[in-house]
């Protein structure tokens, strides 16, 4: 308690920690949160990867413009 951490490097900048209160969590809340968190996390991914596999068809696409050519 109230000790200081040595300097810890993240984004860029040096933060310092103090622990200045320890509380033990609430487990219940823990796992009510935990499962929106995962499912979020699980949407998050499915999007992405929805999103490359998507621009990977389109820049393997090979695309003609027809709208010059008459109608037949």
């Amino acid at each position: 308690m109230n000790a200081v951490s040595p300097p810890i490097e993240g984004q860029g900048r040096f933060y310092l920690i103090k622990v200045v209160e320890r509380a033990e969590p609430d487990m219940a809340k823990y796992i009510e949160a935990r499962q929106g968190l995962v499912s979020e996390m699980r949407n998050e991914i499915a999007n992405r990867f929805m999103a490359n596999w998507y621009q990977g068809i389109r820049d393997n696409a090979k695309v003609e413009d027809l709208r010059e050519k008459p109608l037949q």
